[in-house]
């Protein structure tokens, strides 16, 4: 009988159940990693950075050779290990398990060893190592994140505010998911003029009135972005009422693991946290909201071109 693991994340405790992922999963042949090319110090900084109920204590990032990370998957195998494999890509990925000395640990690599993480769950405190092959240099990028997570203090909301200038712009559309890179629309009009208004860490105001179709497709798309953001960031709290979990502890563990395919992170994620259906759904729509988002930054880094900068 495979054992099950108590998981303490924050304050609660988790039952992790090992049978929710038994056996091979078979996911579709054109799936794409979230972001494979991901600096994950940098996304994870993005991700959490500043929010009060996780906090990052410590961020890394350095080469190491291979044998020190083929040490990490012989490590893994000489441990009691409840190994899966997920397909994906003409790829096989493992998610490897165990616990040592009341730590939790969750291996994924792909079968050709060129990406790997190491998730180390060890009470409130969340270490991820991420791992990518440099085939030129014949080494390997680590990328650490620690962090420390707090389920007493609740999400944190952003709200609506209506900027008072000559422009009547209507309430700001923000987009919640990552509140240190609050990407957000308005729009406005003065007369028979119509505008955009976008900004993150800066403000461009964007005529829209006169725009190719081609750009005014583009600035829709923005905006589609953030609201298709949104709305998979609340199915995904939708989806973790009842459960003691966290959305910003499945955020901060997708963003971990962005250079996986979508259903190698859904078995990572589980394999940590533990949880149900509801949490197998939280997950996928997390991962959802994360794809929404980079379409955000993208779209934002192309609009803003076609407006000028303004203070507020």
């Amino acid at each position: 009988m495979k054992k099950k693991a108590v998981l303490g994340i924050g304050m609660a405790a988790i039952v992790f159940l090992s049978s929710i992922f038994n056996g091979v999963v078979n996911a579709a042949e054109d799936e794409k990693p979230l972001n494979e090319d991901a600096n994950i110090v940098q996304e994870m900084e993005e991700a959490v950075g500043g929010l009060e109920e996780i906090e990052i204590i410590e961020t890394n990032e350095q080469e190491v050779p291979p044998n020190e990370v083929m040490d990490i998957v012989d490590g893994a195998e000489e441990q009691d290990v409840e190994r899966q494999e997920v397909k994906a890509n003409n790829q096989k990925y493992i998610v490897e398990n165990y616990e040592v000395d009341g730590k939790k640990y969750v291996v994924t690599y792909s079968q050709d060893k060129t990406s790997m993480s190491v998730i180390c769950l060890e009470g409130n405190t969340i270490t991820t190592k991420n791992y990518t092959f440099d085939p030129v240099l014949q080494k390997y990028t680590e990328e650490t994140v620690v962090l420390r997570t707090d389920d007493e203090n609740g999400l944190i909301e952003q709200n609506d505010e209506v900027m008072a200038q000559k422009i009547k712009y209507n309430s700001k559309v923000v987009c919640k998911l990552h509140n240190k890179s609050p990407y957000y629309y308005q729009t406005g009009k003065e007369g028979k003029k119509t505008y955009l208004k976008i900004g993150c860490k800066a403000n461009y105001r964007i005529r829209t009135d006169n725009l190719t179709t081609s750009k005014d497709k583009k600035c829709s798309a923005y905006q589609s972005a953030i609201k298709k953001c949104n709305s998979n960031r609340s199915k995904a709290l939708a989806s973790l009422v009842g459960t003691e979990i966290t959305f910003v502890t499945l955020l901060a563990l997708v963003v971990a693991n962005i250079s996986f395919p979508p259903s190698v992170i859904v078995t990572t994620v589980v394999s940590v946290v533990g949880g149900g259906t509801g949490v197998i759904k939280a997950v996928y729509a997390t991962i959802d909201a994360e794809k929404n988002y980079q379409d955000v930054k993208d779209y934002y880094a192309v609009i803003k071109t076609y407006g000028k900068n303004c203070n507020s």
